[in-house]
């Protein structure tokens, strides 16, 4: 006996709802995107028309889009008073909308309310039924998703090249090709390891990672039992100059009692090590090339400096709860900096500050102060200084750095992005800031689910905050110090900034590289639209050069 199979279509899985119209509302003028639909319609208390699609919501005058906010970047919606609503976004904008009357204004704060609550289903999030109506109406044009170069949309059929068995399907990111444009490849001092391949060592860590040659998976096994979540010491970044490295972890578990771990000491002291067997090869090679070298070059394994993103008073606090920081009599040849970075509650806190500033008018006499006091640009300099920590002990000072918070997921890849965007020219190209963003946020496991409040059934507003926000400011503050040293412009942050949010990409969707592969649905990556070669997004002052762009103020 056979059973009747049924061939559903993606875009029947993703069903449109049928348009609600108040009275006397005319057709509104909008070119939809695959899988959008109109759900409402409505008239503002100036004669506009409002519009809600299942992707963002429109205001037009006299058939001209003059707000167009996906629902997703909306962050609250308040009503004033009787008439008017107030909607505030995650990016700090603002507008308000009055209707005629009281019931229209309630009936659109509740429309708006349930669009941007917590999803409960990843169908609720609209870059899932986006890319299921494209690829059925096969309308993905080439100047929204130019993939074609890496054969990613081949004849309507969705085409992947893999790089390898352990790499995820990431047509902008291999780490095999960092491996070897850092020169890793180049040292025996290094190797790249598959422990983490089945997510078993860490759950909020890629598959692959860069380690000292000496270490043995055992070592890094018991490491990871040392440290924070799993988040074992892995190398990141390598100075092709002086050979010294970059890596990242979370705090180390020592709690009241002052627990030690012979492994996990031995994994920095191995760090350094590698780094004095790397300058070893470095200062060989120099010297094969007739270039003169000092004899006191290399002799010894240089000072590792550890950069806790913390406050010394808030690492000490968080040996209650197990955690703590590296105690320096412990960690031979090490130093160890706090660089009193906030944490995410006084992040948000401040931001908040600058949102509710944004719906004020700007009174010369205390607006400015008011700036102040939200802390928020105090906060993104304190951020751009400690990066350029970093960056002295690698570039200057010769040192390898380890850098961590208190999970390594929110000030860790602040500082070690920014780092490396200062030191590495090709990080401050459009392919090469789309590979940092690969992996420090995406890659090694920022909670952009839980930051920016897309996870499923994640309605705790505690844990958001506007983490990648505020870094993207670092990366503008720097964009205005050096003009002419970054291949983007401030349009491209921009883009970035609000496509974090509208959920219209499937990139900043989860926590981690292992929830994104759990889920088997595929979405569009942000990149599809932002690495177009789109005058909109180039620096037209951009001039390679190898300059060290570490803010001015460092």
């Amino acid at each position: 006996m056979s059973e009747d199979v049924v061939v559903v279509k993606r875009n029947e899985l993703y069903p449109k709802k049928p348009t609600v119209k108040e009275d006397e509302c005319p057709d509104i003028p909008i070119r939809e995107l695959p899988g959008e639909n109109v759900e409402c319609v409505g008239r503002s208390l100036s004669d506009d028309v409002i519009a809600i699609t299942n992707y963002r919501l429109c205001l037009f005058r006299k058939s001209r889009i003059v707000i167009n906010v996906p629902v997703r970047l909306i962050e609250s919606v308040t009503q004033c008073d009787s008439q008017e609503l107030l909607f505030n976004c995650k990016h700090a904008a603002s507008f308000r909308v009055a209707f005629a009357n009281t019931e229209k204004a309630q009936k659109w704060l509740v429309q708006v309310n349930g669009k941007t609550a917590a999803p409960t289903s990843h169908k609720e999030l609209f870059a899932y039924s986006h890319w299921a109506w494209a690829k059925d109406l096969e309308s993905l044009s080439q100047g929204h998703l130019q993939l074609v170069a890496n054969n990613h949309v081949a004849n309507g059929r969705h085409v992947i090249k893999t790089r390898s068995r352990l790499e995820s399907e990431n047509q902008f990111y291999s780490i095999t090709n960092e491996y070897q444009r850092l020169g890793f490849s180049g040292s025996s001092a290094w190797k790249m390891t598959d422990i983490n391949s089945d997510y078993r060592l860490c759950k909020s860590y890629p598959k692959l990672h860069i380690v000292p040659q000496t270490v043995s998976s055992k070592d890094l096994e018991e490491t990871a039992k040392f440290r924070s979540s799993g988040r074992f010491p892995s190398i990141v970044w390598r100075h092709q100059g002086n050979g010294v490295v970059l890596a990242r972890c979370s705090q180390p578990l020592l709690g009241w009692f002052s627990w030690r771990s012979n492994q996990d000491e031995e994994m920095l002291k191995a760090i350094s090590d590698a780094c004095l067997r790397d300058q070893k090869h470095i200062l060989s090679m120099r010297q094969v090339r007739g270039e003169t070298c000092s004899d006191s070059e290399a002799n010894r394994a240089p000072r590792l400096l550890i950069v806790d993103a913390r406050s010394y008073s808030a690492a000490v606090a968080n040996r209650t709860k197990g955690g703590g920081c590296e105690c320096k009599e412990y960690y031979a040849n090490s130093d160890i900096k706090f660089m009193n970075l906030p944490n995410i509650h006084a992040v948000r806190k401040s931001f908040q500050s600058v949102c509710n500033l944004c719906t004020l008018s700007a009174d010369a006499s205390s607006w400015l102060s008011s700036v102040e006091s939200s802390q928020w640009l105090q906060y993104v300099s304190q951020t751009m200084q400690a990066a350029g920590q970093v960056v002295k002990a690698l570039h200057r000072d010769c040192r390898p750095v380890l850098v961590h918070c208190s999970d390594g997921w929110d000030r860790t890849p602040q500082l070690t992005s920014l780092a490396e965007i200062m030191l590495d020219p090709f990080y401050r190209t459009v392919p090469g800031f789309i590979v940092l963003v690969e992996r420090e946020w995406l890659s090694f496991g920022h909670k952009f689910g839980s930051r920016c409040g897309h996870k499923v059934g994640d309605a705790d507003s505690t844990q958001r905050c506007p983490v990648f926000l505020q870094w993207l400011d670092c990366i503008h503050q720097l964009l205005l110090q050096f003009p002419t040293a970054f291949g983007f412009n401030e349009a491209f942050l921009m883009k970035l900034a609000v496509h974090t949010y509208s959920c219209l990409y499937g990139t900043f969707l989860y926590n981690c590289a292992q929830e994104r592969e759990q889920q088997k649905e595929t979405t569009l990556p942000v990149w599809s639209l932002l690495s177009n070669d789109n005058v909109r997004f180039a620096n037209l002052l951009y001039k390679e050069s190898n300059q060290v762009t570490a803010s001015k103020r460092t």
